[in-house]
């Protein structure tokens, strides 16, 4: 960041200026100096997030695959410790429903800033997938298309989900030349990072769920939280599992339940008190709270 100062002059050039009025004028200078070194600092701990794109390749079922592009926002550390984190969104929440989708909430991306700039903070590069027809994100939104509780139906669009991180995952790897990736996310993107690392052991390094779960308004009849998680949980053990208090998704059952999984597999499970509103996005608005002890779990 730059700061352009320009001279300050009074009405009269050839007037002769006390001594009172250059203090006051060195004060004035000082002070914009200081406020521009305090905008540098804040830069530095807020790094830039910058758009990019990603060419998905959508598997037909009949002739050519489908190339779609899926924007990206990146974050780069001042320098790498060469680990990377990609971060998952969660659904459109009570945006999508019998009365079709909410436009506004699937066409804003989500960028996860405090999230993002914690690890960013720790030498880590941070992207974020926005899933096709999210966001920026080219083609049809369909992930959530599924009108029953039906576990077949469900598992359509997290099906979806996983061949757009699986791809983006393999190209990270190869541009980057890194072995395994850390994969994290909020909501149904923390359902996605657990299961798909469950999936790919191979390609993940540590899987972070954040208040995880792909359609909480069947858990009551499929499960589908638990089982994905007890699944997730007996086949790859880097996890940690983070949720809240005060969660309208989820209740104090729910977290037992989910924290009696995590004890008996050996995953970190977190609960934080949320202080303030729902507890669902309570982790990703604090990560202060709990990144380091991640972070910990990651090292060893």
């Amino acid at each position: 960041m730059s700061l352009r100062l320009t001279r300050f002059e009074g009405p009269n050039r050839g007037q002769v200026v006390s001594v009172t009025a250059w203090a006051c004028r060195a004060i004035s200078l000082l002070w914009l100096a200081l406020h521009a070194c305090l905008a540098m600092a804040d830069g530095a701990t807020n790094p830039v997030q910058t758009q990019g794109w990603f060419t998905y390749m959508e598997k037909a079922m009949f002739g050519r695959d489908s190339p779609i592009r899926l924007e990206v926002l990146a974050t780069e550390p001042s320098q790498w410790n060469g680990k990377i984190v990609v971060i998952n969104h969660g659904s459109t929440g009570r945006g999508h429903g019998a009365n079709g989708y909410d436009e506004s909430r699937i066409k804003t991306p989500v960028r996860f800033a405090k999230l993002g700039s914690a690890w960013v903070a720790k030498g880590y590069r941070v992207f974020v997938l926005m899933r096709k027809g999210r966001g920026n994100s080219e083609g049809s939104f369909t992930e959530e298309d599924a009108r029953t509780c039906a576990w077949s139906d469900q598992m359509r669009g997290v099906d979806e989900a996983m061949a757009q991180l699986d791809q983006f995952i393999d190209w990270l790897r190869i541009e980057y030349k890194v072995d395994k990736i850390i994969v994290m996310g909020h909501s149904r993107g923390g359902f996605l990072a657990s299961h798909y690392s469950a999936r790919h052991p191979e390609k993940v390094d540590f899987a972070v769920n954040i208040s995880g779960g792909w359609t909480t308004v069947c858990e009551a009849k499929n499960r589908m939280t638990h089982r994905a998680l007890n699944d997730s949980a007996g086949q790859f053990k880097r996890q940690a599992w983070i949720y809240s208090s005060k969660d309208s998704y989820f209740s104090d059952s729910d977290l037992d339940d989910y924290a009696q999984i995590a004890a008996k597999t050996g995953i970190d499970f977190i609960k934080l008190d949320t202080l303030t509103g729902d507890g669902h996005a309570f982790a990703t608005a604090n990560p202060k709270l709990w990144v380091d002890r991640v972070e910990r779990s990651i090292a060893r």
